[in-house]
């Protein structure tokens, strides 16, 4: 693995649990000497997002990305080129 050290890491995900899917346990590795920002674009139509938002936060928090470095947006799933 690349080593990375003290570096601004950006995981960016179109659907709110792609980067914990994807690439969780990169994300927690690269977690432990650099910062980590995730970048969530838009959340599911058809979902209760109470609980989904709460199930994600409890999984940032697990794969170490502070709570402050944490940016949501609510861009529409379907149109997201726009």
């Amino acid at each position: 693995m690349l080593e990375f050290k003290n570096k601004t890491i950006f995981a960016i995900a179109p659907h709110v649990d792609d980067v914990e899917l994807g690439a969780g346990g990169t994300i927690h590795q690269l977690g432990k000497s650099n910062t980590v920002y995730y970048i969530g674009l838009s959340l599911p139509p058809l979902v209760n997002n109470e609980t989904l938002l709460s199930e994600f936060h409890q999984s940032a928090a697990i794969l170490g990305i502070k709570p402050d470095h944490v940016i949501l947006k609510s861009y529409d799933p379907r149109n997201l080129f726009d």
